[in-house]
């Protein structure tokens, strides 16, 4: 699932990072540095260099979150990475999403705009990390139900403002879904489908919440600002791919970080599905209960195709139900591209 095309930054261990860049041809030199602030990294030292497109940095302070700039030969600047998922052990799926292109050739800023699943189960490590991203506001978009089972964990120094434009994800309330699964899915739900509507419907029905999502985008003191849901990938997911598309990423780009969820997470999925099956006494068909588990391109798809449907363009889209003029888009591209 990982494309390294481009260059990207994969945690190889608690104190080691792998960068990866696949095509750079085997006779370029590219030195690469290392710093805790992504545009701000000192050139003086390299340490290392890519050697068949790869270089692994070790000596990691653990809890540092650190960004990489990788320079072509002689050339002044480079280009600046970090790691796409962050390694917490409470949260599974909480991403950067920085350093995508944009199709006029800039790139999303490091740093400003995160995504994730349900902090519940952030440790006090994953709690001193956070507060060193300096998270100004975390936008929730989970119902009060789910709240209540699951409340986030934050850093009680400085602790940033929490917002809940809550979002029906489908037709069902999570625990009427849960119980579903539970009980067997007596009613033959199809969650595929489930899945497909409630995308269409978030696209086209909950205009407020994501309109909130990007007034707060454009507020000073509101980023860096994290946006999550239980398992940050479908309330989630539409919300990332508004804010890339309203950034200038292209579909392509926007439905690869939406499959990233899948990439992430499979291995706790499965083990879920592991435990419950060990668990449960009643009969459960795994192939009905898969898809609302996972990410598949058609969820997201259904999105694109509902805002084609009643906007015809994303232009359109973004200026008539995201209600992102000209001048607001711009200046939201001028705070968060770079």
């Amino acid at each position: 699932m990982i494309d390294a095309r481009k260059p990207i930054a994969e945690r190889a261990g608690e104190r080691e990072i792998k960068i990866r860049w696949d095509n750079v041809p085997a006779d370029v030199s590219v030195n690469v540095y290392v710093g805790t602030q992504p545009y701000k990294i000192e050139k003086t030292n390299s340490v290392g260099v890519l050697s068949d497109g790869e270089c692994v940095v070790g000596s990691l302070a653990p809890g540092t979150r650190y960004f990489f700039e990788l320079v072509i030969g002689d050339e002044a600047a480079g280009r600046v990475i970090g790691e796409r998922r962050i390694a917490f052990e409470g949260a599974h799926n909480f991403r950067d999403l920085g350093g995508y292109e944009t199709q006029d050739g800039r790139h999303v800023h490091w740093g400003k705009i995160y995504r994730s699943d349900h902090l519940s189960e952030l440790t006090e490590g994953d709690l001193r990390y956070m507060e060193n991203l300096g998270i100004r506001l975390i936008c929730d978009f989970r119902a009060q139900e789910e709240i209540a089972k699951q409340p986030n964990r934050v850093p009680a120094n400085d602790p940033p403002v929490q917002i809940n434009p809550d979002i029906m994800g489908t037709a069902l309330m999570p625990g009427e879904i849960q119980a579903a699964i539970m009980n067997g899915n007596p009613d033959g739900l199809d969650f595929g489908q489930l899945l497909i509507d409630g995308n269409r419907h978030m696209a086209t029905r909950a205009l407020d919440q994501y309109r909130e999502l990007f007034a707060r985008l454009e507020r000073e003191d509101s980023v860096p600002l994290l946006f999550h849901c239980t398992a940050g990938k479908d309330r989630t997911g539409v919300g990332s791919a508004l804010i890339l598309l309203a950034l200038g990423v292209s579909e392509k780009t926007v439905m690869w970080d939406y499959m990233l969820t899948g990439f992430y997470t499979s291995e706790r999925v499965e083990q879920w599905v592991r435990n419950f099956m060990e668990t449960t006494t009643q009969p459960i068909d795994l192939e009905a209960v898969k898809p609302i588990l996972s990410v598949r391109r058609e969820y997201l798809g259904a999105a694109f195709e509902a805002i084609r449907d009643g906007y015809g363009t994303v232009d359109r889209y973004l200026e008539d139900a995201m209600l992102l003029t000209k001048p607001r888009l711009e200046a939201l591209r001028e705070r968060l591209l770079r």
